[in-house]
């Protein structure tokens, strides 16, 4: 028998129990990259993955020999092909701390990208701006997530304009890391164009031709999945319907290789509601009631009456409104309308009749209209009652970023209207009015949290007769959309008594700075001047104030103290409720 080494044996029944050994969690840490480029890297590390785990030695000690080619992979879809990492393990007791450090080195160029397009498609200019702007371009680096935000790009864009049978017949990336450069090519074998089928509606409450209309496209048009989009955000906004569902068939297109529409569509109940209850300071308490019929007839027609009830005037208004041709911007309206007035400067109550043309023209919204005006007024010191037969046109536009509190954007709204004495009307005169509102981001502290507002008001009568005029078509300044300060339409020309007649003419200019706060809450600085006049020479009045803001679910709530800087005048409260633009 031989003789037992109990040395040896020890030594290596030390070095298994070391192996066996138990760790607990440890830290992973990689210099040298930053961003998605280390993000990737840690998620590739089987160390990061395993480290809150109970590791041996031995596993830990494997981990970390993978850890280097894992590093260098992850590395390699940002273009990374030199990298060289640098790994120590530091163990002490039960914890450990592994680190890398990544020299990435330069990224491996894209020499070549060739990007063929095959077939209609090429001709297609969205296909061509896509091309030229293609994410992976000549001479960039070789992002291997660029280049499949490209080839994404390609087959959505050919789903979107109908390319159904598009494919990718080449995708393949040329790597020579000897000349450490890069080669792609891509080609696109777009295949026919589909067009639009027929349309077919899943409803039964209107006509098929009157539905139709809001659509932009016809049968035999090529697809475009926009113009679906279009179509369904018409429909919702019509207020006919709760539900609206496009859905091309695409697997019953024809041998034409036209794609039939399918429109469902649930209808909305055919009468609605509304009763408010608000309180203003140029109005005083108000009340509101509406009703309104959606639907008339299978033509669409729908009918529309409010009563609004307030401490300066009463109104009751009552419109028939009729489809045109191209229903989301054209529309007819019959009109009629009950009115008084009873404010310091005025008493009158008027009755309407009328009706109106709206559609659009280069993006503005135009309305041609013809109204009977029939007024018993008094203003200062003229009486009387004036009949009045008024043509008229008017065009608004307004844009901006949207949401409850616009950043950047601006209205405008112009208005041309007249009467002629012998054209059923007793008096001759000539209006115009503007009324502009423009938002800036501004911030002198540097920050995003400011606002200025620009408003302003400018109007014109041209008349041998104004003494005839109604009170209804002068012009009044003063309060809350007008110049702060003054009590609502107490600013104009005065007769012999004292009191505001109205004016000939209207100028009025503000200009607020809205500080965000906190939360939903803002603070604004705000100066107004203006006045309604008979002279240029008249001067203008001006007002000035602060005020707090609150952006409530149902728009902007303003609280403003204005105080009169002509004459001597305290502060006024004014409030209003209503949106940005």
């Amino acid at each position: 028998m031989g003789v037992l080494d109990i040395g040896r044996w020890t030594t290596a029944l030390a070095l298994l129990a070391a192996a066996a050994a138990v760790h607990g969690a440890g830290v992973v840490e990689i210099d040298g990259l930053e961003g998605a480029a280390k993000e990737n890297a840690l998620a590739a590390l089987s160390l990061q993955r395993e480290r809150e785990a109970a590791l041996t030695t031995a596993r830990l000690h494997r981990l970390h020999r993978l850890a280097n080619g894992e590093i260098r992979h992850a590395l390699e879809p940002f273009g990374y092909y030199r990298a060289k990492v640098d790994g120590s393990l530091e163990e002490s007791g039960e914890q450990w701390r592994a680190r890398y450090r990544v020299t990435p080195g330069p990224a491996v160029p894209a020499e070549r990208v060739d990007l063929r397009l095959e077939g209609p498609c090429a001709e297609d200019p969205p296909f061509q701006a896509l091309r030229d702007r293609f994410p992976l371009q000549p001479g960039a680096p070789l992002d291997h997530r660029r280049y499949e935000e490209g080839k994404r790009r390609l087959l959505e864009l050919a789903d979107r304009r109908g390319y159904f049978d598009a494919k990718l017949t080449r995708h393949h990336i040329a790597l020579d890391l000897d000349a450490y450069q890069a080669r792609v090519a891509l080609a696109l074998q777009c295949g026919p164009r589909y067009r639009f089928g027929a349309l077919r509606f899943d409803q039964e409450a209107f006509n098929d031709t009157l539905l139709a209309r809001y659509a932009s496209f016809a049968p035999g048009d090529p697809y475009d999945l926009d113009a679906l989009l279009d179509l369904e955000r018409a429909l919702r906004d019509a207020d006919y319907f709760d539900s609206v569902e496009v859905t091309p068939l695409r697997r019953q297109a024809d041998a034409d290789h036209r794609v039939p529409i399918r429109v469902r569509l649930e209808e909305r109940k055919r009468s609605k509601f509304t009763f408010g209850l608000g309180y203003g300071t140029d109005t005083g308490p108000r009340l509101g009631v509406g009703w309104e019929r959606r639907r008339l007839n299978r033509a669409g027609h729908r009918f529309q009456s409010d009563l609004r009830l307030s401490g300066v005037g009463n109104r009751l208004n009552a419109s028939y409104l009729i489809p045109g041709e191209h229903p989301e911007t054209e529309r007819w309206t019959l009109a009629a309308g009950w009115e008084t007035d009873n404010t310091d400067s005025r008493d009158s109550e008027s009755l309407t009749l009328g009706a109106a043309w709206r559609h659009q023209r280069a993006g503005w919204g135009e309305e041609l209209s013809l109204r009977y005006l029939d007024e018993d007024y008094t203003t200062a010191s003229d009486s009387g009652e004036s009949e009045l037969v008024i043509p008229a046109v008017a065009w608004s536009r307004s844009w901006g970023d949207g949401g409850l509190e616009v950043r950047r954007g601006a209205r405008l709204e112009l208005e041309l209207s007249g009467a002629a004495e012998g054209f059923l009307s007793d008096a001759n005169f000539t209006k115009a009015t503007a009324h502009g509102k423009l938002i800036l981001p501004l911030d002198p502290f540097g920050g995003d949290a400011g606002r200025l507002l620009l408003r302003g008001d400018l109007g014109v009568i041209a008349t041998d007769e104004f003494n005839a005029l109604p009170a209804s078509l002068r012009y009044y300044a003063g309060g809350d959309q007008s110049v702060r300060g003054y009590d609502y339409e107490s600013l104009g020309p005065r007769d012999a008594n004292g009191k505001v007649a109205g004016g000939r003419y209207l100028l009025v200019g503000s200009a607020e700075y809205e500080h965000r706060l906190s939360g939903p809450w803002s603070g604004a600085l705000f100066i107004d001047a203006g006045n309604a006049f008979d002279s240029t020479d008249d001067p203008l009045m001006v007002g000035a104030g602060f005020g707090l803001r609150w952006r409530s679910p149902v728009g902007p709530v303003r609280v403003d103290l204005a105080r009169a800087l002509d004459g001597d005048g305290g502060w006024q409260l004014h409030l209003r409720v209503g949106p940005d633009l």
